[in-house]
């Protein structure tokens, strides 16, 4: 399971890297992870066993593809962050959200992104992403497909 997970973050993290050039949106860069991350997983197997335990044939992502995933923004449940950010004197740099640029997204998850910016030559900015099996966020999500699967 750990390999499969080291696995999807790794891809991602290697998909945007071999992406990022100048005049490419950094939000779109975040969907490319949450892809990678979610094409990597057999995430319902891994979430029953590292989270779920006793919920083993609840289907947590059941009856999906990998689309109907990304369109219900399941990156964010298990990528809850943005991600990367600028480096410069500081080492999480401001100038994310300059006057008069780009804002900042609302959709789940493209939130937390510490820019909407296009990319520009000279830019240094990390490429971060993560999984992570974190209760306080799958918990009322499996609560809500359950409640939704019992009303079919």
């Amino acid at each position: 399971m750990q390999r499969s997970v080291y696995g999807a973050v790794l891809s991602a993290q290697r998909a945007v890297l071999a992406a990022m050039k100048p005049g490419v949106a950094w939000p779109d860069m975040l969907e490319l992870a949450h892809r990678h991350i979610l094409e990597g997983l057999d995430m319902q197997e891994l979430a029953y066993r590292h989270i779920l335990e006793g919920l083993a044939g609840a289907g947590l992502l059941a009856g999906g593809s990998l689309d109907d995933y990304m369109a219900a923004d399941l990156g964010a449940l298990f990528m809850p962050h943005g991600l990367g950010h600028f480096l410069g004197l500081d080492t999480h740099d401001v100038g994310g959200y300059p006057p008069g640029g780009p804002a900042r997204p609302a959709r789940p998850g493209f939130s937390r992104l510490r820019t909407a910016r296009l990319l520009a030559a000279g830019m240094v900015i990390t490429v971060e992403p993560g999984c992570y099996f974190n209760p306080a966020l799958l918990l009322p999500a499996l609560e809500v497909a359950l409640r939704a699967d019992t009303h079919r």
